[in-house]
């Protein structure tokens, strides 16, 4: 897998104000090309094309800049996959 960071499309968006209010745009839409995000590929083989897997972008929380979910049990085979 193969991830990169998208910067922001720079674009004058006041512009696009008419077409982007009809559009089927949504919240993660939208910050992903006004904020960025990571996109996730695969290629399939050497010099083949790539696929894009998915893309994930971040949005204001009122709970602050970062934030987690809450703890996971951590499996001991995880921890021994880490150590070989």
């Amino acid at each position: 897998v193969l991830v990169a960071w998208m910067y922001p499309v720079r674009l004058e968006w006041q512009l696009f104000a008419d077409q982007l209010a009809e559009s089927a745009l949504d919240g993660a839409d939208w910050s992903l090309l006004t904020v960025g995000g990571f996109v996730y590929m695969r290629q399939s083989r050497p010099r083949g094309p790539v696929e894009v897997l998915c893309a994930n972008t971040i949005a204001y929380s009122p709970r602050g800049v970062v934030n987690f979910s809450a703890p996971q049990p951590w499996e001991r085979g995880w921890t021994e996959a880490l150590v070989r």
